[in-house]
């Protein structure tokens, strides 16, 4: 099974595309290599850190605290997610 994330987001100033394209093979998906990973989980960083933006966005726009402070907490995760994925990244690259 080949991955192309792509989902359509109907979201105010939210331009970029993602939509799946699954190809599946009748002796079962195929395992992605070690090189479609890295490059998933690189792809994967770059799009969560633009999320990661457009959060932060919203998050100085609301006027409420509490849900100011939650969006905030949503940034903060997306970081920590990544910096996962990152480790994840280098781990494969290493060769582990």
């Amino acid at each position: 099974m080949r991955y192309q994330h792509m989902h359509f987001h109907h979201f105010p100033g939210h331009d970029h595309a993602h939509g799946h394209d699954h190809h599946h093979e009748e002796a079962g998906p195929a395992k992605p290599t070690k090189a479609e990973t890295i490059a998933y989980l690189e792809y994967l960083c770059k799009h969560n850190e633009e999320h990661a933006a457009e959060l932060a966005e919203y998050r100085d726009a609301v006027e409420c605290v509490e849900a100011s402070g939650l969006i905030a907490q949503c940034v903060m995760f997306q970081g920590k997610a990544n910096a996962k994925l990152n480790d994840a990244i280098a781990a494969l690259k290493r060769g582990e």
